[in-house]
């Protein structure tokens, strides 16, 4: 893969502010998947959907 690609962003509210970088693909995923992601801010793991449509 080269540098182009589409950037998943954790779309949660963010108590500190952050959009944490989630994961990068080749093409846009046409279907919405959740994918566990660790917070940075609250220190768990948290459920983020991404894919479906842009991102944001």
């Amino acid at each position: 893969m080269n540098s182009n690609g589409v950037v998943y962003r954790c779309n949660k509210s963010c108590p500190i502010g952050k959009r944490c970088f989630i994961l990068k693909t080749a093409v846009t995923l046409k279907e919405p998947i959740t994918v566990w992601h660790k917070c940075v801010a609250k220190k768990e793991d948290i459920p983020v959907t991404i894919g479906g449509k842009p991102p944001p």
